[in-house]
């Protein structure tokens, strides 16, 4: 009888390539803006990446976006939009 842990060292955790773009983002985003993001307040999907933060500092966000597109794309993150 083989154990659960077995059958799932094979195979990857689903949502944990999303998890960890998400968290590579925030903290990006966190050392840019020295405001504190989690990765529960990022979106990340097919290139756009979003943020669920005070409208303040997302004004902020969307002014510096191609700074941090650039530390992001220096991570291995692709962005195509920031929203």
């Amino acid at each position: 009888m083989q154990l659960i842990a077995d059958l799932l060292k094979n195979h990857k955790i689903p949502g944990a390539a999303e998890r960890e773009q998400r968290q590579v983002c925030a903290s990006a985003a966190e050392s840019l803006f020295s405001h504190p993001i989690s990765a529960r307040q990022v979106a990340f999907k097919d290139g756009k990446l979003t943020f669920r933060v005070p409208s303040v500092l997302k004004s902020e966000i969307l002014l510096r976006a191609e700074d941090l597109k650039a530390i992001l794309k220096g991570a291995g993150v692709v962005v195509v939009s920031i929203h």
